[in-house]
């Protein structure tokens, strides 16, 4: 998501490698909170795997930042907030590189998600500790699905800014309408499922996953909106070119 909330005084602040701000907004913890909580599972385990969505995401966003520095950035900055995060950075990407940043989140959450099966597979720690198995197993199903999830081609996730950008290279001067189109279409679909997956397995933290994509999809109709009113700054993209406004740019 690419939307930064407002500072409040609940914020946490802290950095990594003294270089990188982190500031976790406060509803951040309620959402995990919904998501993580499993009325049928142990407190201790609940609470483990909340600081595995946590732990999950903040990498997520590592991936990014880290990303932007290589390709020239000297400040970047990591805010937590609802179901995600949003980084940003002070330097100009070109599509190439906008990309390849966007791949770089979910990249990390695969990586982590690789090292973490495999020293529960290999390393012999089920014979040791049970918490530290069930930990590394919370992080490769996070991990996996999370960044499944980002990759979804819905806007804002990173999914959806792909999806943009590679329509833009064909179709620069409606790509922004055609994103919008295509992730209300796609979040109708997966709010279905999830409905139906939801009656099924009674499960209570699929609803608010249900809320959020509702969300998504009414973000995506207000982009749409104020698209095709004419306002169509919306989110990391801007317009680069005469044509990316209007096809007919070039009878003026």
């Amino acid at each position: 998501m690419f939307l930064s909330p407002q500072q409040t005084r609940y914020d946490i602040n802290f950095k990594i490698w003294n270089k990188i701000p982190v500031c976790i907004n406060p509803w951040f913890w309620v959402i995990i909170f919904f998501i993580g909580w499993n009325d049928n599972a142990k407190l201790i385990s609940n609470f483990n795997f909340i600081f595995c969505l946590f732990f999950s995401v903040l990498i997520h966003e590592l991936g990014h930042a880290i990303t932007a520095f290589y390709f020239g950035a000297t400040d970047a900055r990591i805010i937590l907030y609802g179901m995600g995060g949003v980084t940003t950075s002070n330097v100009k990407l070109i599509r190439k590189e906008f990309i390849i940043e966007l791949l770089c989140g979910p990249g990390a959450g695969f990586v982590l998600c690789v090292f973490s099966y495999l020293i529960l597979k290999f390393s012999g720690i089920n014979e040791v500790s049970a918490f530290f198995s069930m930990t590394l197993a919370y992080l490769v199903n996070i991990n996996l699905l999370w960044g499944l999830l980002n990759l979804i081609p819905v806007f804002p996730l990173d999914g959806g800014q792909i999806m943009k950008e590679l329509i833009s290279i064909k179709r620069p001067w409606e790509s922004q309408i055609l994103t919008f189109k295509i992730s209300m279409v796609l979040t109708g679909i997966i709010v279905v499922f999830l409905i139906i997956f939801g009656l099924i397995s009674n499960r209570l933290n699929l609803w608010f996953t249900v809320l959020i994509f509702i969300g998504l999809g009414l973000a995506n109709y207000q982009f749409l909106r104020k698209t095709l009113l004419g306002n169509d700054d919306v989110g990391n993209s801007e317009i680069r070119n005469p044509w990316e406004k209007e096809s007919d740019w070039w009878k003026k």
